[in-house]
Formats: C-alpha cells, structure tokens, sequence
C-alpha cells in the first residue's frame, strides 16, 4: 500500500460532525469542478470489522457493541470512544487516500478528520472546512434519516437510545468547534438558515476558490459566527 504523502496531492479537507450536510456538498463541488472525491464513511465499517484488538482498540470494540451498549453508556464515555475510533483510524484513511490519482485535486470529507490529526499530518488551516449543525438541526434532520428507526428498533429503549445518541454528536461537534477555532480552521454553523448555494458559496470561498469554473484562487466571504 502506498504511503500518502501531503505535499504530492491537492487536497480540500471538509470534516464537521454529523448531520450537517457534508456529503451534499462534497458531492456538489466535486461534480462542478471534476474533482475527485473520498468519503471517509466509505470505509468506516470495513475498518471497524477488520480491526486488530492490539493496534485498533477502539475499533475492535465499538465492531462488538449492540446498539444498546452503544448508546446506553454515560456520554462522555460515547464521545471519548468516537474520538479514539477517528484517531485509530486516520492511518488507514491516509493509506485508502494514497491510492488516489494525484492528477486532480480531491476533496476529502467525513467526520474522521479531525483538527488535531490534520494539523499534526501539517495540513494548512487553509484547506479545511468544518461543518456543524446546531443542536435544534442535527435532531429534525436526523429523525428524517430513513435508517434512523431499523438502528432504533434494536434498542429496548428507542426514545432513551436516540435522546443519548443526539447528545455524543452534539457534543463531538462542540469540541470539533474548540480544536478547529484553536487551530485556525474555519467553522460553518448549519442551522437551516443557509441554503445548499450559500454554503457552498461559504465553503468554497474559505478554500479560495473563484466562483469561475474551474477555479483560481480569489479572496473568500467571512464567515458566520456561532
């Protein structure tokens, strides 16, 4: 397997935390200007059912759990494991990424890329974006996920199980929110307000590029508050 190397690939990292409308604009972006796209969901189970209990921990435990054992822990456990899962499994992402074609640029997104992993792998605060929606989006927005009640329906508790699962992403969103800001990255809040062509408009200008296809470099709006 290849190893990734930064400064052979042109990458746009968009990460965030779930429910805020990531793949639809990776999707959108890279259609319009032919970039390649990598989404880290892709690959996130396949990880989780190969992992090696000595190397992966994480991974080898949360590929175990019930969707019980899941969601019916405290909070801060569920969140914590989340970050050591993303943390496990950065180097398999890089090695999946190094296989891509290095003769376009390529857009990587899904909540796996963490600020504190980009930043140490020498990523330019420039190149990211991270999405979060606020608490009142994430829960509408989830609840219309059609995959939502069959992970539900497994819990002996339903409505315990989804109140517990909406609070470990909201609070993995507020600390991508604190590392981002920490490191320089910019951070879009999704609350409904913006649409699809505002936020794409949002996400492009903070990567610098021009609203003329394909794209040259060209100073971005500013970006919202919290």
């Amino acid at each position: 397997m290849p190893e990734f190397n930064l400064q052979s690939y042109d990458v746009y990292w968009l990460g965030g935390s779930p429910c805020s409308g990531k793949s639809a604009i990776a999707e959108t972006i890279t259609a319009r200007r032919g970039f390649s796209l990598f989404k880290c969901d892709d690959s996130l189970f396949t990880h989780l059912a190969a992992a090696d209990p000595q190397r992966q921990p994480a991974m080898a435990r949360a590929a175990r759990l019930s969707w019980d054992e899941r969601f019916m822990r405290p909070v801060e456990e569920q969140v914590a494991d989340v970050f050591s899962i993303y943390r496990e499994e950065f180097e398999l992402l890089l090695e999946l990424l190094a296989n891509y074609s290095q003769d376009r640029p390529i857009l990587a997104e899904g909540n796996a890329w963490l600020p504190e992993l980009l930043g140490r792998l020498g990523v330019s605060p420039a190149r990211v974006v991270y999405l979060v929606p606020t608490r009142e989006f994430q829960v509408a927005h989830y609840s219309r996920r059609e995959f939502i009640g069959g992970i539900l329906a497994q819990c002996a508790n339903p409505q315990a199980a989804f109140a517990s699962w909406m609070e470990r992403d909201a609070r993995f969103g507020e600390e991508i929110v604190a590392q981002a800001r920490a490191w320089g990255a910019p951070v879009i809040h999704i609350d409904g307000r913006l649409g699809l062509e505002d936020t794409l408009r949002l996400v492009e200008g903070a990567w610098g590029l021009s609203a003329d296809l394909p794209g040259s470099p060209t100073p971005g709006p500013p970006l919202p508050g919290p």
